[in-house]
């Protein structure tokens, strides 16, 4: 019998969420949080230089 097409059990599909580390797991925060806040911090500025009544960008025209 040919076993590649034996399902795993369910056990088996979660085994690798047990081998991650506390190290991994802030590492992959840190990283997602990075992403994020430069994706962000593009979109704002992006958005805001579409703004036609605003005169300059950033904090300068305060």
């Amino acid at each position: 019998m040919n076993n590649a097409f034996v399902q795993p059990s369910r056990r088996d599909s979660v085994g690798w969420a047990r081998e991650l580390r506390v190290w991994q797991v802030m590492a992959a925060q840190l990283l997602h949080a990075t992403v994020i806040s430069l994706i962000m911090g593009v979109g704002i500025t992006y958005f805001q230089s579409l703004d036609p009544g605003r005169r300059c960008c950033g904090l300068v025209g305060l």
